[in-house]
């Protein structure tokens, strides 16, 4: 039988304001940046001034704990699993019986008025918020708990990838322009219940472990993600699985890097492979997805310096512009939740996104890999 993997010990790279207007230690954090990123593709946050995991925690388990099931799925579910509301990308989806992955979520989106231009797009939706005539004080302060740590995600990633912008030589606002148009972030509070039944062969492991997410690499550019103290994370470095232990400290959250990062970077920042484990009780996690907005030109390179050695004539691209919005509406159906993502799509947004030439595959169908059940060709 195959032996459970040993523990990866994360770098913790501090962002605190102070740390950061210290010259020295300033570039001793970009440093380490880039040695994270171009090795193991994740490392620990810590210093992001008025995080607080504790009171996450609370609100997480309050929503999954005492709203009940049927009006989270009435009021919020997304039309996958209410026909009879609008919302296709924001809001509930329940587990899913029989899938790989076992996990319910709830994915806020963004706050800001719909531009003309973009609206009947699914992915810049408005997020449906629950409504309850007894629990009104207590949905106002959770609504206001998790986007006041959305903002703070928001925040810690724009710093990232202006230390990244510095790091290649450039004005620390380089990557601005592509998350100014309504970006796509998301900030998904999850819940892993144990798995007790209707558990997929796929699911199990040769070591005899169960997953609750199988294998994948993220989508966009950053992924922050806070674990509070649950193990169960486990990363691929150099095909060799290994288990992320819980940051030791609050308020400590683990970044990794999506599939456009190591595009941009042509292979020098590492997107990489993970997955969750089932740990035999409830599990608890909130990732906040880091993404442009859906015209956003992913055809694009990181700045020369940021390249490895030998691949710089490949900057600037040649290629036919990209949006973001072909790639992720083209890989979402891979994940069981959002199957039927583009079922409803008006024809304009078919036309101008699912029918796009440049779209190549992604990690998943390029490999094969199975995910949530479905083998999909983009």
């Amino acid at each position: 039988m195959e032996a459970s993997p040993k523990d990866i010990i994360l770098d913790v790279v501090d962002l605190s304001p102070e740390n950061l207007l210290n010259a020295t230690s300033r570039s001793m954090v970009i440093q380490q940046l880039l040695d994270c990123f171009s090795n193991v593709g994740f490392c620990q946050i810590k210093g992001i001034e008025g995080y607080d995991s504790a009171k996450l925690l609370k609100w997480t388990k309050f929503f999954f704990y005492d709203i009940p099931e049927e009006d989270k799925i009435k009021q919020c579910g997304t039309r996958a699993f209410n026909p009879n509301n609008s919302n296709s990308y924001r809001g509930y989806f329940p587990v899913q019986p029989g899938q790989l992955s076992c996990k319910r979520g709830l994915d806020l989106g963004h706050l800001l008025e719909i531009p003309a231009h973009l609206k009947g797009i699914p992915l810049v939706e408005r997020t449906p918020f629950l409504k309850i005539e007894t629990r009104e004080k207590e949905l106002d302060e959770f609504y206001e708990v998790m986007y006041d740590h959305r903002h703070l995600m928001h925040q810690t990633a724009d710093l990232i990838m202006s230390l990244l912008a510095e790091a290649g030589g450039e004005d620390p606002s380089y990557f601005e322009t592509m998350f100014s148009d309504c970006p796509l972030h998301t900030f998904r509070p999850l819940q892993y219940p144990k798995r007790v039944e209707n558990i997929p062969r796929g699911a199990y492991l040769p070591d005899g472990r169960i997953l609750s997410t199988p294998a994948h690499m993220d989508s966009g550019f950053l992924t922050l993600l806070q674990t509070f103290h649950y193990p169960g994370l486990e990363i691929q470095v150099d095909g060799i699985w290994y288990a992320v232990p819980p940051p030791k400290t609050p308020n400590t959250i683990v970044v990794n890097l999506g599939e456009q990062m190591t595009e941009m970077s042509n292979g020098r920042f590492k997107a990489t492979i993970h997955r969750v484990i089932d740990i035999g009780e409830d599990r608890f996690s909130i990732p906040f997805f880091y993404e442009p907005g859906c015209d956003t030109n992913i055809n694009v390179k990181m700045p020369k310096r940021l390249l490895p050695p030998g691949t710089e004539s490949s900057y600037p691209t040649e290629k036919e512009p990209l949006p973001f919005a072909a790639f992720l509406l083209n890989k979402l159906p891979i994940y069981a939740e959002y199957s039927s993502i583009c079922d409803h799509l008006p024809d304009w947004v078919r036309k101008k996104y699912l029918g796009h030439k440049s779209i190549t595959g992604c990690w998943a169908t390029q490999s094969g890999i199975e995910i949530d059940g479905s083998k999909l060709e983009i």
